[in-house]
């Protein structure tokens, strides 16, 4: 079974790492689902007068996104006081939605609170695992996914003005 790896380097993440693009690989969940069932894990009202949410808020807010918008005002105000990768792990392995159960069918999601004082043991665990490794990096502007493959250690990006996988000769190079 694969190993997802999250790691929370600076105490706080602010992204649904099921929303990182690379974990469609194995689950083929879209990621909207994980937003529906997230909002219906925490019991969160989701029957939302989204064209008043959409003026109050100056997003386009509608039935097909509103998931989405519930659930990133839940999950901010839960990193206030838990690291957000923390909360997506006690999801993977607690939630009795379809979507997580189904990921938690799929691969395993461990935690690690600080990868950086141990890259060697993490980087042989890329290379020795079907496993990808999930951070928040410094300030927590962004989430990034690494993984290791026949041409070496990749980063794959999810902001669309950057290449989507760069590769690297070691996890160090993106650190």
């Amino acid at each position: 079974m694969p190993v997802i790896q999250t790691v929370n380097w600076i105490m706080r993440a602010c992204e649904l790492c099921y929303r990182i693009k690379p974990l469609y690989h194995y689950t083929n969940i879209p990621i909207d689902a994980y937003f529906k069932d997230y909002c219906k894990h925490y019991n969160l009202k989701t029957d939302i007068n989204c064209a008043w949410v959409s003026y109050r808020s100056g997003r386009n807010i509608n039935d097909d996104n509103k998931y989405e918008f519930v659930y990133d005002h839940h999950f901010h105000k839960e990193c206030q006081k838990t690291p957000g990768l923390k909360i997506i792990e006690r999801l993977h392995h607690n939630s009795d939605e379809e979507s997580f159960v189904s990921s938690r069918n799929k691969f395993d999601l461990d935690y690690i609170e600080a990868v950086q004082t141990n890259l060697d043991e993490t980087e042989t665990r890329l290379k020795q695992e079907d496993a990808l490794l999930i951070c928040a990096i410094p300030a927590g502007v962004h989430i990034a996914t690494y993984g290791y493959d026949e041409k070496g250690f990749f980063t794959i990006e999810t902001r669309p003005d950057l290449p989507y996988i760069v590769h690297k000769p070691s996890i160090r190079s993106f650190c």
